[in-house]
Protein backbone atom coordinates (compact mmCIF):
# COMPACT_ATOMS: atom_id res chain seq x y z
CA UNK A 1 0.00 0.00 0.00
CA UNK A 2 1.25 3.50 -0.63
CA UNK A 3 2.73 4.94 2.53
CA UNK A 4 3.09 1.58 4.31
CA UNK A 5 6.23 1.27 6.37
CA UNK A 6 8.99 -1.26 5.66
CA UNK A 7 8.18 -3.05 8.91
CA UNK A 8 4.53 -3.47 7.96
CA UNK A 9 5.54 -4.81 4.56
CA UNK A 10 7.91 -7.22 6.21
CA UNK A 11 5.19 -8.44 8.61
CA UNK A 12 2.79 -9.00 5.75
CA UNK A 13 5.41 -11.06 3.92
CA UNK A 14 6.36 -13.05 7.00
CA UNK A 15 2.84 -14.19 7.88
CA UNK A 16 2.33 -16.36 4.79
CA UNK A 17 5.78 -17.89 5.26
CA UNK A 18 4.99 -18.82 8.85
CA UNK A 19 1.65 -20.34 7.84
CA UNK A 20 3.36 -22.24 5.04
CA UNK A 21 5.92 -23.75 7.43
CA UNK A 22 3.18 -24.82 9.84
CA UNK A 23 1.21 -26.42 7.03
CA UNK A 24 4.32 -28.23 5.78
CA UNK A 25 4.96 -29.65 9.27
CA UNK A 26 1.36 -30.86 9.48
CA UNK A 27 1.70 -32.60 6.10
CA UNK A 28 5.13 -34.10 6.93
CA UNK A 29 5.24 -34.79 10.73
CA UNK A 30 8.20 -37.09 10.27
CA UNK A 31 10.32 -34.10 9.28
CA UNK A 32 9.74 -32.43 12.67
CA UNK A 33 10.75 -35.66 14.40
CA UNK A 34 13.87 -35.89 12.23
CA UNK A 35 14.81 -32.31 13.07
CA UNK A 36 14.44 -33.11 16.79
CA UNK A 37 16.67 -36.17 16.41
CA UNK A 38 19.32 -34.13 14.63
CA UNK A 39 19.35 -31.55 17.40
CA UNK A 40 19.60 -34.31 20.00
CA UNK A 41 22.49 -36.02 18.19
CA UNK A 42 24.38 -32.76 17.79
CA UNK A 43 23.96 -31.99 21.50
CA UNK A 44 24.99 -35.53 22.50
CA UNK A 45 28.04 -35.33 20.24
CA UNK A 46 29.06 -32.01 21.73
CA UNK A 47 28.68 -33.41 25.26
CA UNK A 48 30.62 -36.56 24.38
CA UNK A 49 33.36 -34.52 22.74
CA UNK A 50 33.64 -32.14 25.69
CA UNK A 51 33.77 -35.08 28.09
CA UNK A 52 36.49 -36.78 26.06
CA UNK A 53 38.47 -33.54 25.79
CA UNK A 54 38.27 -32.92 29.54
CA UNK A 55 39.71 -36.39 30.16
CA UNK A 56 42.79 -35.80 28.02
CA UNK A 57 46.15 -36.11 29.85
CA UNK A 58 46.83 -32.54 28.72
CA UNK A 59 44.49 -31.36 31.50
CA UNK A 60 46.00 -33.50 34.27
CA UNK A 61 47.18 -31.25 37.07
CA UNK A 62 50.88 -30.70 36.68
CA UNK A 63 51.26 -27.27 38.21
CA UNK A 64 50.37 -26.15 41.71
CA UNK A 65 51.17 -22.59 42.68
CA UNK A 66 50.87 -21.23 46.17
CA UNK A 67 50.73 -17.68 47.41
CA UNK A 68 51.39 -16.99 51.06
CA UNK A 69 53.86 -18.00 53.75
CA UNK A 70 55.63 -21.05 52.27
CA UNK A 71 57.79 -21.44 55.39
CA UNK A 72 54.72 -22.21 57.47
CA UNK A 73 52.86 -24.02 54.67
CA UNK A 74 55.24 -26.11 52.53
CA UNK A 75 53.97 -26.60 48.99
CA UNK A 76 54.42 -30.38 49.27
CA UNK A 77 51.41 -30.52 51.64
CA UNK A 78 49.05 -29.27 48.95
CA UNK A 79 50.02 -31.43 45.97
CA UNK A 80 47.41 -34.20 45.79
CA UNK A 81 44.56 -32.51 43.89
CA UNK A 82 43.64 -34.57 40.76
CA UNK A 83 42.59 -33.44 37.29
CA UNK A 84 42.14 -29.81 36.22
CA UNK A 85 38.45 -30.35 35.43
CA UNK A 86 37.63 -32.98 38.06
CA UNK A 87 39.36 -31.29 41.00
CA UNK A 88 36.74 -30.06 43.46
CA UNK A 89 37.91 -26.61 44.48
CA UNK A 90 35.97 -26.76 47.75
CA UNK A 91 37.71 -30.01 48.66
CA UNK A 92 41.12 -28.56 47.76
CA UNK A 93 40.36 -25.48 49.88
CA UNK A 94 39.18 -27.66 52.79
CA UNK A 95 42.33 -29.79 52.51
CA UNK A 96 44.54 -26.68 52.52
CA UNK A 97 42.76 -25.37 55.61
CA UNK A 98 43.66 -28.54 57.52
CA UNK A 99 47.34 -27.53 57.35
CA UNK A 100 48.11 -26.31 60.90
CA UNK A 101 49.18 -22.72 60.17
CA UNK A 102 46.45 -22.01 57.58
CA UNK A 103 43.68 -19.70 58.74
CA UNK A 104 41.92 -19.42 55.36
CA UNK A 105 42.61 -20.71 51.85
CA UNK A 106 41.43 -19.53 48.44
CA UNK A 107 41.66 -21.78 45.35
CA UNK A 108 41.32 -21.04 41.62
CA UNK A 109 42.12 -22.91 38.42
CA UNK A 110 45.05 -21.96 36.22
CA UNK A 111 44.50 -22.88 32.56
CA UNK A 112 45.11 -25.50 31.36
CA UNK A 113 46.57 -27.79 34.02
CA UNK A 114 47.18 -25.89 37.23
CA UNK A 115 45.73 -24.71 40.50
CA UNK A 116 46.59 -21.65 42.53
CA UNK A 117 46.16 -21.82 46.29
CA UNK A 118 46.43 -18.63 48.31
CA UNK A 119 46.82 -19.12 52.05
CA UNK A 120 46.23 -16.68 54.87
CA UNK A 121 48.21 -17.92 57.88
CA UNK A 122 48.09 -17.49 61.64
CA UNK A 123 50.73 -15.44 63.46
CA UNK A 124 51.56 -16.75 66.93
CA UNK A 125 51.64 -14.45 69.97
CA UNK A 126 51.73 -16.97 72.85
CA UNK A 127 51.80 -20.60 73.91
CA UNK A 128 48.72 -21.95 75.67
CA UNK A 129 49.14 -24.19 78.72
CA UNK A 130 48.34 -27.37 76.74
CA UNK A 131 50.99 -26.69 74.07
CA UNK A 132 48.74 -25.13 71.47
CA UNK A 133 49.57 -21.71 70.04
CA UNK A 134 47.54 -18.53 70.43
CA UNK A 135 47.22 -16.33 67.36
CA UNK A 136 47.42 -12.54 67.36
CA UNK A 137 43.61 -12.61 67.07
CA UNK A 138 43.35 -14.64 70.26
CA UNK A 139 42.51 -17.93 68.52
CA UNK A 140 43.86 -21.31 69.66
CA UNK A 141 45.45 -23.47 66.96
CA UNK A 142 47.82 -26.44 66.79
CA UNK A 143 51.07 -26.03 64.86
CA UNK A 144 54.79 -26.65 65.08
CA UNK A 145 56.38 -23.48 66.57
CA UNK A 146 59.59 -24.22 64.67
CA UNK A 147 57.76 -23.47 61.40
CA UNK A 148 56.91 -19.93 62.50
CA UNK A 149 59.74 -17.41 62.65
CA UNK A 150 57.86 -15.34 65.24
CA UNK A 151 57.16 -18.36 67.48
CA UNK A 152 60.37 -17.95 69.48
CA UNK A 153 60.46 -17.04 73.18
CA UNK A 154 56.70 -16.60 73.34
CA UNK A 155 54.86 -15.84 76.59
CA UNK A 156 52.73 -18.52 78.24
CA UNK A 157 48.98 -18.19 78.75
CA UNK A 158 47.08 -20.03 81.52
CA UNK A 159 43.33 -20.10 81.96
CA UNK A 160 40.13 -21.58 80.59
CA UNK A 161 40.12 -22.12 76.81
CA UNK A 162 37.01 -19.95 76.56
CA UNK A 163 39.03 -17.05 78.06
CA UNK A 164 41.98 -17.21 75.65
CA UNK A 165 40.73 -14.29 73.58
CA UNK A 166 40.28 -12.24 76.76
CA UNK A 167 43.78 -13.17 77.96
CA UNK A 168 45.28 -12.19 74.59
CA UNK A 169 43.52 -8.82 74.69
CA UNK A 170 44.73 -8.05 78.23
CA UNK A 171 48.23 -9.32 77.45
CA UNK A 172 48.61 -6.50 74.90
CA UNK A 173 47.58 -3.96 77.55
CA UNK A 174 49.87 -5.43 80.21
CA UNK A 175 52.79 -5.59 77.75
CA UNK A 176 52.44 -1.91 76.90
CA UNK A 177 52.54 -1.04 80.61
CA UNK A 178 55.53 -3.31 81.33
CA UNK A 179 57.48 -1.80 78.43
CA UNK A 180 57.84 1.41 80.46
CA UNK A 181 59.92 -0.41 83.12
CA UNK A 182 61.25 -1.89 80.72
CA UNK A 183 60.36 -5.54 81.16
CA UNK A 184 58.79 -8.35 79.22
CA UNK A 185 55.78 -10.34 80.41
CA UNK A 186 56.55 -14.06 80.23
CA UNK A 187 53.43 -15.57 81.82
CA UNK A 188 49.80 -14.48 82.07
CA UNK A 189 47.27 -16.38 84.20
CA UNK A 190 43.55 -15.71 84.49
CA UNK A 191 42.00 -17.71 87.32
CA UNK A 192 38.46 -19.04 87.48
CA UNK A 193 37.71 -16.21 89.95
CA UNK A 194 38.82 -13.60 87.40
CA UNK A 195 42.14 -12.78 89.11
CA UNK A 196 45.17 -11.89 86.98
CA UNK A 197 48.70 -13.08 87.72
CA UNK A 198 51.67 -11.84 85.69
CA UNK A 199 55.31 -12.85 85.57
CA UNK A 200 57.73 -10.36 84.03
CA UNK A 201 61.49 -10.23 83.57
CA UNK A 202 64.24 -8.33 81.83
CA UNK A 203 68.02 -8.42 81.58
CA UNK A 204 68.14 -6.55 84.93
CA UNK A 205 65.04 -8.01 86.59
CA UNK A 206 64.75 -11.72 87.44
CA UNK A 207 61.38 -13.38 86.77
CA UNK A 208 59.00 -11.56 89.10
CA UNK A 209 55.38 -12.48 89.86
Amino acid sequence: LPGASAAEASDEGAAPLSEERSARRRRFPWKAAAETCVVFLVAAGAWWGADRIAALPYFNLERLEMKGDTAKVPLARLKDAGNYFSADLDQVRAAAETVPWVKRAFVRRLWPNGLEVTVDVYHAMAVYEDGRLVSTEGVLFSANPEEGAEAVDLPNFYGAPSQVNNIARHYKIFSAAAAAIPAKITDVTLSDRGAWTLVMASSDIPPTK
